[in-house]
């Protein structure tokens, strides 16, 4: 008679654990986002050095064009010596493309992990995994210009 009673119990009582669960989900990864964004505003560009390799591919019609840009950002360097380009395609630039390469630096970003609190701040979605990571989803990271 009391496995007859326990179990409507207990299928109406699932539907509230896994509410719960959600709950308690949502909360745990709005926490996690909120601590992600607090570290990352910590960091500045000026905390690390790097170096970055760059990699293009061009199409014009059957011509395929390819390069690949090697550059270190030195933070402890003067402003205008922050930026230096050290290879391109394996060979040291010459004196035209080491200009151009000046002259873009006001354009070039620096990759660092503080700008991760720009991205975390847009509206998210999250889901947990199979290995229970959260996951975050973001309809767009483009940023308005």
């Amino acid at each position: 008679m009391r496995i007859r009673f326990a179990l409507p119990a207990l299928v109406a009582f699932l539907p509230l654990v896994s509410l719960l669960a959600a709950e308690t989900s949502d909360a745990n990864a709005d926490a996690l986002k909120t601590r992600i964004i607090a570290h990352a505003r910590t960091v500045t560009a000026d905390d690390y050095a790097y170096t970055r390799t760059v990699r293009t591919e061009s199409t014009e019609g059957d011509k395929k064009e390819g390069h690949v840009i090697v550059e270190r950002w030195d933070p402890a360097k003067p402003f205008e010596q922050r930026w230096t380009m050290i290879s391109i395609d394996g060979k040291s630039p010459d004196a035209d493309q080491q200009k151009e390469y000046r002259n873009a630096l006001p354009k070039r970003r620096q990759a660092y992990y503080g700008r991760v609190a720009g991205y975390f701040a847009k509206p998210a979605t999250s889901t947990i995994d199979a290995r229970g990571r959260t996951i975050f989803h973001f309809a767009s990271l483009r940023r308005k210009r």
